[in-house]
């Protein structure tokens, strides 16, 4: 799959999820698509684009925004961070 198509994928998921945490509506099961879709990202990235080390602790952190529940945290990171981060990638 193209690079692109892979993280506008990625970046559609990510908005739907904060779109549900605004709302205050439930996105906890939409959680594993969205972790699939910043992870074929990452894969991608990885794999095509010299290793990009600012991508590691938008990781770490949206792993702790998902493992404690915040979803504050986890709004901001994934919209101010990763999203941000595979936007500018395009």
């Amino acid at each position: 799959m193209e690079k692109n198509k892979i993280l506008l994928d990625a970046v559609d998921v990510i908005n739907g999820i904060c779109d549900k945490i605004i709302k205050k509506e439930n996105y906890k099961e939409d959680m594993p698509v969205c972790v699939k879709a910043v992870q074929d990202a990452c894969i991608t990235i990885l794999h095509q684009d010299s290793v990009d080390a600012d991508i590691i602790p938008l990781l770490e952190d949206f792993m702790y925004g998902m493992t404690q529940q915040d979803e504050v945290f986890l709004l901001d990171v994934l919209r101010f961070g990763i999203k941000v981060k595979l936007e500018s990638l395009l």
